[in-house]
């Protein structure tokens, strides 16, 4: 009953029936099986381990990362062999995110309306302000013109839309060097629900409108797990905060407000009153979704490279809320009806070479 196969079977004809009615462990000391099964072992990664279903897709995760960290071909946008013959060398800082208050899409209509019409709350669009000394991120989000050099490099990117693009993408530029940019691309619904938003962060690229004759060097790290900021989008079950900074806007005072365990109704401050956030999706990091690998990568002026696409359908890379425990011991987004969200985006951790080279 004992199926082996071709190219196995026709090593083993010193096998016979006595040998396979021998005793399991006489049978595996037989030397023709001891090299089967060190050819055997030869097909796994680990050939002691043994693995549950949820630890081998993590290897294979961290394996397929490997693979992509070991590409022999540049991605599209890197320069496959620059001439290196600058002379100059200046570092960037690599904290490439962006601190910032973001409110939701057309809240000022919903407000006026006396909150009575339906809302969603979604995040997109250009109503942001910066938000200074909140973390040591060095990106500041702006708002590009038309005509600018980064929108013409994104013209050319396959996240790009004449219809949506330039109002509703995030731009974000290193506070040291302004001609290095992140963009977070989004990307058009059919249709705005309560479990989808008009627009979404699809993708993020780095874009160098530099002088002639420079060159901007890129390298993820590849110790250190890149992640990027992100927020949920999609089904809300077990996404969405149970807690509110209250009537005050400030979390960790006395008016804050719960969703308790179990219930349906918030205590202390509710749903249609002032500063109650009109969108409570959790948000977050994730290493998943990175398109780049950690070799460098070195772009030209108007250069520009795919480094990460949203990992999942229930995920948007446009902003993560910051949030604090409130009063309950729950987590509260930061919100207020005047600034709307504080919150971050761009690559919270791994970058690890970010420079330009110049004569």
């Amino acid at each position: 009953g004992i199926q082996l196969p071709a190219a196995l079977a026709n090593k083993m004809p010193v096998l016979t029936p006595e040998d396979f009615a021998l005793p399991t462990a006489n049978f595996e000391a037989l030397p023709i099986i001891q090299d089967a099964i060190q050819e055997a072992a030869l097909l796994r990664a680990d050939p002691n381990a043994r693995r549950t279903p949820a630890q081998a897709t993590a290897h294979l995760s961290s394996t397929l990362q490997g693979l992509m960290d070991g590409a022999p071909i540049p991605p599209v946008g890197c320069d496959i062999n620059p001439v290196i013959n600058q002379a100059k060398r200046t570092e960037l800082n690599t904290n490439l995110w962006a601190d910032e208050f973001v409110r939701p899409n057309k809240i000022d209509d919903w407000i006026q309306s006396n909150r009575q019409t339906t809302f969603f709350g979604w995040v997109y669009g250009n109503d942001f302000t910066v938000r200074m000394g909140a973390t040591s991120g060095v990106m500041t989000r702006y708002q590009p013109l038309a005509d600018a050099p980064e929108v013409q490099v994104a013209k050319k990117s396959m996240e790009w839309s004449d219809a949506y693009s330039l109002e509703n993408d995030v731009w974000l530029k290193h506070r040291y060097d302004t001609s290095v940019i992140l963009r977070v691309a989004v990307r058009a619904s059919a249709q705005e629900t309560a479990n989808q938003p008009k627009y979404y962060g699809a993708a993020l690229y780095l874009i160098y409108t530099g002088a002639p004759g420079r060159l901007l060097q890129f390298q993820f790290d590849e110790k250190v797990e890149p992640q990027v900021f992100f927020s949920f989008i999609g089904d809300p079950s077990g996404m969405t905060y149970v807690g509110t900074g209250g009537k005050d806007g400030l979390v960790n005072t006395g008016d804050d407000g719960v969703l308790p365990v179990g219930l349906n109704q918030w205590d202390q401050h509710r749903p249609g009153d002032v500063n109650f956030p009109p969108n409570l999706r959790k948000g977050g990091t994730t290493h998943l979704g990175r398109e780049l690998s950690s070799r460098m990568c070195a772009l030209k002026p108007m250069g520009s490279v795919l480094l990460w696409y949203s990992p999942t359908v229930q995920s948007d890379l446009i902003y993560s809320p910051a949030t604090k425990f409130n009063r309950w011991g729950v987590e509260a987004p930061m919100y207020s009806d005047a600034l709307g969200f504080a919150a971050s985006v761009g690559i919270r951790r791994g970058v690890k070479t970010l420079g330009i080279l110049s004569p």
